[in-house]
């Protein structure tokens, strides 16, 4: 019976773990998307709260998923969000010099 209290308890708390891990990984994904719409190429920060938000909701993936879902999906949206930053880059018109 102790065996069963102390896991019910332990997946409590890996359950507010893996809440919190996705707050992180989505705060870290929302200033990296920003750090991308305005240039920016310094992304080491932003990238790792994204990972260490990322490891802690996987971890409490067995007892709740949702989570995961929201880690995997600011990881789309911070991918996609570069992918856009990046065409609309490539694609801007370059102005020529007047001395030439």
């Amino acid at each position: 019976m102790t065996q069963l209290v102390s896991a019910h308890q332990l997946s409590e708390t890996l359950g507010y773990i893996g809440t919190v891990g996705a707050a992180l990984a989505v705060v870290g994904a929302l200033v990296a998307c920003i750090a991308v719409a305005v240039g920016n190429i310094e992304l080491g920060v932003p990238i790792t709260v994204w990972l260490v938000g990322m490891l802690l909701a996987v971890a409490a993936a067995f007892v709740d998923l949702r989570p995961t879902v929201v880690v995997v999906t600011t990881g789309a949206a911070l991918v996609v969000a570069t992918v856009i930053r990046l065409a609309w880059e490539r694609n801007r018109p370059r102005r020529m010099r007047a001395d030439r």
